[in-house]
């Protein structure tokens, strides 16, 4: 059923009702797409902010330490981090990244301790 009590100009664009995972200069992990596959570009930076995208919805624009973007189009999911949870995916990446096998955010999980670090003999970041 349509509200008609409403007007065209009562709509708010959707950046005034959007809710954004990350806030601008949070220190992130970021994926180009939602899945986090580490076949597909992904980043650790900081989000400098963010876009609309007609197809895809959000896109967040992510940067190193000297203000250069990682990727011109943006990145679709970006999730705050630590410093720490930064460094140990970054030593990660050499290992995973370009590489079939789980997602990112399954490898940040595993490193928050939400997954047993020991069930699976693909991961060592510690030794068992």
């Amino acid at each position: 059923m349509v509200d008609k009590s409403k007007k065209p100009e009562d709509a708010k664009h959707p950046s005034e009702t959007t809710c954004y995972a990350v806030d601008i200069g949070d220190y992130v992990l970021a994926t180009k797409y939602f899945d986090g596959s580490p076949m597909d570009h992904f980043a650790v930076g900081f989000c400098a902010g963010y876009f609309e995208n007609y197809a895809s919805g959000i896109r967040y624009d992510i940067i190193n330490s000297t203000g250069k973007p990682f990727r011109g189009n943006g990145f679709r999911r970006a999730e705050k981090i630590t410093v720490d949870e930064g460094t140990r995916l970054l030593k990660l990446f050499s290992k995973i990244g370009g590489k079939p096998g789980k997602s990112l955010w399954w490898h940040l999980a595993r490193l928050r301790g939400i997954i047993n670090p020991y069930d699976s003999c693909e991961y060592s970041d510690k030794k068992a």
